[in-house]
């Protein structure tokens, strides 16, 4: 294998790529809130919808695995 094929993969597993994309994200809600409040606001209050969406999730898996093992 070509090392060239395997360099995007790797910066996908890589752990300082979350850094990144954070890192943009909080550039361009820095842009947003410049030009447009409104719309940062609703991006964190779908990021936080999402974020509480997602662990309600795996609270209910657990709750279910927990109850069907009984």
């Amino acid at each position: 294998m070509k090392s060239s094929t395997l360099q995007p993969v790797m910066n996908t597993l890589q752990p300082s790529s979350f850094f990144t994309n954070f890192n943009y994200f909080i550039q361009y809600s820095n842009i947003a809130i410049q030009h447009n409040p409104a719309l940062t606001l609703l991006t964190l209050f779908i990021l936080l919808t999402h974020i509480t969406y997602t662990t309600d999730i795996k609270k209910t898996i657990n709750t279910t695995a927990t109850t069907s093992n009984l």
